[in-house]
């Protein structure tokens, strides 16, 4: 199971990259066809809350990979990322969380992937494997649903082009559009590697799907 699951995921992500070069975002860039009728003010609002939902679940995935498996070094400069995470406005949290994605998610792949932090994995605590492998689960329910909702976030900009009453709004759907869009490629590499991962340490992170109830642990643990 565990392997259909990772192959599903590698498709997905050969998918993304032809979605993103080919077009699929044309209603983000003004371009495009397809339809978008049906939109209103709870559409726009449920986009956003799920757009933010999913890049919150790959942001705090990421600040944990690297509080667990990262250097000394590395482990104070995530500090400051932990604690602007804290933020209670919306757009800061948005932009830090842009950010992490565009700058930290890849790394956080290299370390999975690297013989030193595969070395930091085995030597975790079972506490803290588990705080991993919680993160890959959301971050594996995510992937799954990140491709229907950028679709659905495209449909929605050309749809609101056409009814001034939400052309304010537009801007909220843009912007959680571009943080799906940074995340999208990385996922099924991410899911794939820590998945391959944790199973060679003995810890299952479960079986993520796209209906499973995505829950985000935003606190950040560090080894003692």
């Amino acid at each position: 199971m565990k392997q259909k699951i990772l192959a599903i995921l590698m498709m997905f992500g050969m998918s993304m990259s032809a979605h993103a070069q080919f077009g699929g975002l044309g209603g983000m860039l003004g371009g495009g066809g397809g339809g978008g009728g049906g939109v209103d003010s709870a559409a726009v609002e449920k986009f956003t809350a799920d757009a933010v939902l999913i890049s919150k679940a790959v942001t705090y995935a990421a600040l944990q990979i690297q509080a667990a498996l990262g250097d000394k070094q590395k482990i104070e400069t995530l500090k400051e990322s932990i604690s602007k995470m804290g933020s209670t406005n919306p757009q800061e949290q948005n932009a830090v969380m842009g950010t992490i994605i565009k700058t930290q998610l890849a790394e956080s792949i290299d370390l999975l992937k690297s013989a030193e932090g595969k070395a930091r994995m085995e030597q975790l605590s079972p506490e803290m494997k588990q705080k991993v492998a919680k993160s890959l689960f959301s971050v594996g329910i995510a992937a799954l649903r990140v491709k229907p909702l950028m679709d659905n976030g495209s449909k929605m900009v050309q749809g609101m082009a056409s009814n001034p009453t939400l052309l304010s709004k537009v801007g909220m759907v843009k912007e959680g559009l571009s943080l799906l869009s940074d995340a999208a490629p990385k996922l099924p590499d991410l899911v794939s590697t820590g998945f391959a991962l944790m199973k060679e340490v003995k810890v299952n992170p479960g079986n993520p799907t796209a209906d499973a109830k995505l829950e985000v642990d935003t606190q950040v643990q560090i080894p003692g």
